[in-house]
């Protein structure tokens, strides 16, 4: 199988009085069967980024979160890839309760 990646917003923080937004709050998941790897994260938003409250979409939100990480999104789906694969190779135990 291979790696389906998701990307989703959690929340978005917006100032009130600008009604622009500050920061977004995301999450990757990666998935090849019962393998999985997971990231979270905040980006704050540089005073140059205009997205207005009223126009927001979670696809713009996630376009914009990718757009303002420290992180590339394609080196952080390649270590989802690395987690997954070392997972599979059955070299890492999982303990649950």
């Amino acid at each position: 199988m291979a790696v389906t990646h998701t990307w989703s917003v959690v929340r978005a923080d917006h100032e009130t009085a600008t009604n622009k937004i500050k920061s977004i709050h995301w999450e990757l998941r990666s998935v090849d069967g019962d393998h999985k790897a997971y990231s979270c994260g905040e980006v704050r938003l540089p005073s140059s980024v205009v997205l207005p409250y009223a126009s927001l979409t979670s696809s713009l939100l996630v376009k914009a979160a990718h757009n303002n990480m420290k992180t590339n999104k394609d080196t952080l789906q390649a270590d989802h890839e690395s987690k997954i694969a070392i997972s599979k190779a059955g070299s890492i135990q999982h303990w649950t309760a």
